[in-house]
């Protein structure tokens, strides 16, 4: 398994992060925990490799809020331009509005750097064992079919939590098929098609990240117009999140055929 001298890619580390570097490090900490699970079922647990874990998950955490506000500014963005309600183009507005409260506090930012250069150094190190195709094909099997078993279970159902825990099973084994040096037509198939599935929960974790901020603001409400505003942007929300279910039943449905 290859790794690159620089996971997360360009970046920008300013007092507050821009977008996209908080983009690219989320990214490359999803890819090293998919790297080190893998790594930790071939080899079984290893210390190095723990302590290059917990960094990852540690710098993923100081960097959520963050990525939860920029998604979230996104998404009413995109909300505000689909209806023609005004009310509720205002209330969106509104929420837009209060989501960035000003630069990340100078400890979490240190933090963020020293972890990066740290991480930035230690994994081409710890991960750059190779194994065998056949090694790895044996694990990834194993992870598909306990995957798609939880999937027939839970798309059954709108259990929103357990959803997200499941997309982040559904993005793991994505990358790790990536590091498989070959692929075959199926391989390939599966890794595309757990690439549209990750994308799709992703979306669902979103919309519902998004009714907790509006569900958060609504209590200081008491008039029952401005309550039946707050219904109707929900409604909204739902609805969308509903759409993107029904999308993740068919792609989900094209991997658990193969099973």
């Amino acid at each position: 398994m290859d790794s690159d001298n620089k996971p997360f890619g360009t970046l920008n580390l300013k007092p507050t992060l821009d977008e996209q570097s908080v983009h690219n490090i989320r990214k490359g900490t999803k890819q090293l925990r998919a790297r080190l699970q893998l790594l930790r079922q071939l080899e079984g647990p290893r210390q190095e490799t723990e302590q290059l874990r917990q960094a990852v998950k540690e710098l993923a955490r100081l960097l959520a809020a963050q990525r939860d506000a920029d998604v979230m500014s996104g998404l009413l963005q995109e909300l505000i331009t689909e209806t023609e309600d005004l009310e509720v183009q205002q209330l969106l507005a509104a929420l837009r509005s209060e989501l960035h409260g000003g630069d990340m506090p100078a400890g979490d930012f240190s933090r963020i750097h020293r972890l990066v250069r740290e991480i930035e150094k230690n994994s081409p190190r710890l991960l750059q064992a190779r194994h065998s195709d056949a090694e790895i094909s044996r694990v990834l099997d194993t992870r598909l079919a306990a995957l798609c078993a939880a999937g027939r279970e839970l798309l059954s159902g709108t259990d929103w939590e357990a959803l997200h825990d499941w997309r982040k099973q559904v993005k793991k084994l994505m990358y790790q098929y990536q590091l498989k040096p070959m692929l075959s037509p199926k391989e390939y198939f599966v890794l595309e098609s757990l690439d549209r599935l990750g994308s799709v929960l992703g979306s669902i974790n979103d919309l519902c990240l998004l009714e907790r901020y509006i569900l958060n603001h609504q209590p200081g409400e008491t008039r029952a117009h401005s309550l039946e505003v707050y219904a109707r942007t929900r409604d909204m929300v739902d609805g969308r999140r509903n759409r993107e279910l029904a999308n993740c039943h068919d792609v989900f449905g094209a991997i658990s055929n193969l099973q």
